[in-house]
C-alpha cells in the first residue's frame, strides 16, 4: 500500500511514542534527544483547546504512523514587517520507509498548506552535524524551498557537574568539568531590592507587550498572539514564568519548561523559551537569572539551556555562569513559494523558539 499524507489527528501519547522512539533508535548515545512527553505535545499543539492542526502533517502506511512534520502557526516579524508564518519541524520518518519519499511528500504538503494560508515561510532547525543527524541531509536536498539562514548557539548552565559528566558523550566536556571547580555550579544570591514573583493570568497583557516589543528589534522573530502566549506562559506542572516587578509594574520575565534530555541516560533539564529583558536593569536581569537557577536547583534540575536571541545580555549570562556552546544547529527558513521575494541572508538577529 502507498504512503498516505494527512493531518495528524491522533493522540499526544502516540505522537510522543513515535517521535521520541524513532529519534532514540537513530541517535541514542550519539546526539542529545529531548524527551518530548505527551504533556509536552498537548501543551504545544495537540491539546483540546488547540483547534488549528493544519500544519500537523503525518504519513501513514497500512494504518501505521510512519512520519511526522509538525509546525505551529505564528505571526512573524521579518525585516521590519509583520507577516504570516509558522515554526516547527519534528521531522521524523520510520526507518522502514525512509527511502520511500515520505519526508519529501510531507514537506510538499506543508508547503502547499502554507501557500493556501498566505504563510510566508516556516522556521525550523537542522540539528546536529551531517555525520550524526539525518535532518541536515534532507533539508540540503530541499534547497529550492529551504534556506539555511544562520548557525544558532545555545547557552548552557550546569547545576550538578557529576550528573553532567556521567551524561555527556563528549570527552572534552567530561575533562573540562573534572578540571573546573565545583563553584561553576554554584548560584549567586538574588538582590534583596529586586522583586520577583510567579506569573498569574492577569499578567498576560503586560507580558505580551514586553515580548512583542523586544521581538520587533530582531530581523526575524515570532510574535505572540494572546491565546498562544497564555498557553506558553503557564501550563501543567512543568511550564512556568517568573516576573520582575518594579514600582508595581512588570518590567521583564523568564518563561521556561522542564524536560528530560537523553544522551548517556536522561538528565533533568529546563529550557528557557522566553527571556524578556529589554526593560530590565542589569541588576534585575542578573537577579532573575539567579532566582531561576536557584529554583531549578531546588527542584532537581541539573542543566538549563537557552538559545540565542536578539540583544541577549551576554555579560550577564556569563556572570550567571551560562556558558556559550559550540554551534550544533542551523536555523532554516522553508519558503511556501520558491519564487517569493525572501532574502534570508539579511537575517542577523533572531527571536524564535528552540524546537
Amino acid at each position: 500500500m502507498s504512503i498516505e499524507i494527512r493531518t495528524y489527528n491522533g493522540s499526544a501519547e502516540e505522537l510522543s511514542e513515535f517521535i521520541v522512539g524513532n529519534w532514540l533508535k537513530s541517535y541514542a548515545g550519539k546526539m542529545a534527544v529531548p524527551d518530548w512527553s505527551p504533556a509536552y505535545f498537548d501543551w504545544q499543539m495537540t491539546g483540546p483547546e488547540i483547534t488549528d492542526r493544519e500544519y500537523l502533517i503525518s504519513a501513514w502506511k497500512d494504518g501505521k504512523l510512519v512520519g511526522t512534520l509538525l509546525a505551529m502557526p505564528f505571526p512573524m516579524w521579518y525585516l521590519g514587517q509583520e507577516v504570516i508564518g509558522a515554526q516547527g519541524s519534528w521531522l521524523t520518518v520510520d526507518p522502514e520507509v525512509r527511502r520511500a519519499g515520505a519526508a519529501k511528500m510531507m514537506a510538499l504538503e506543508v508547503a502547499k498548506r502554507q501557500r493556501e494560508r498566505n504563510c510566508m515561510a516556516r522556521v525550523g532547525y537542522a540539528f546536529g552535524t551531517g555525520k550524526t543527524s539525518l535532518g541536515p541531509r534532507f533539508w540540503k536536498t530541499a534547497k529550492e524551498n529551504t534556506s539555511f539562514v544562520k548557525p544558532v548557539r545555545l547557552w548552557a548552565r550546569l547545576l550538578d557537574s557529576k550528573t553532567f559528566i556521567d551524561w555527556t558523550n563528549k570527552t572534552l566536556e567530561r575533562t573540562m568539568m573534572q578540571i573546573l571547580p565545583n563553584a561553576v555550579c554554584n548560584v549567586d544570591p538574588v538582590s534583596s531590592d529586586v522583586t520577583i514573583r510567579d506569573y498569574v493570568p492577569e499578567d498576560l497583557q503586560s507580558c505580551q507587550e514586553l515580548i512583542n516589543c523586544q521581538a520587533k528589534t530582531a530581523d526575524l522573530a515570532i510574535l505572540w498572539p494572546t491565546d498562544r502566549l497564555q498557553r506558553q506562559l503557564q501550563h501543567s506542572d512543568f511550564v512556568n514564568t517568573m516576573l520582575v516587578i518594579r514600582d508595581e509594574k512588570i518590567v521583564g520575565f523568564l518563561n521556561y519548561h522542564k524536560i528530560g534530555i537523553h544522551l548517556r541516560g536522561v538528565i533533568p533539564a529546563a529550557i528557557v523559551d522566553i527571556l524578556a529583558c529589554q526593560e530590565m536593569t542589569n541588576k534585575e536581569t542578573n537577579s532573575l537569572l539567579n532566582a531561576f537557577c536557584q529554583r531549578m536547583k531546588d527542584e532537581g534540575v541539573k542543566m538549563m539551556l537557552l538559545r540565542e536571541f536578539v540583544n541577549q545580555p551576554i555579560r550577564l549570562l556569563l556572570k550567571s555562569r551560562f556558558i556559550p556552546q559550540p554551534v550544533d544547529s542551523t536555523l532554516l527558513l522553508s519558503r511556501s513559494d520558491p519564487q517569493a521575494d525572501i532574502t534570508p541572508s539579511k537575517v542577523k538577529s533572531i527571536q524564535v523558539l528552540w524546537r
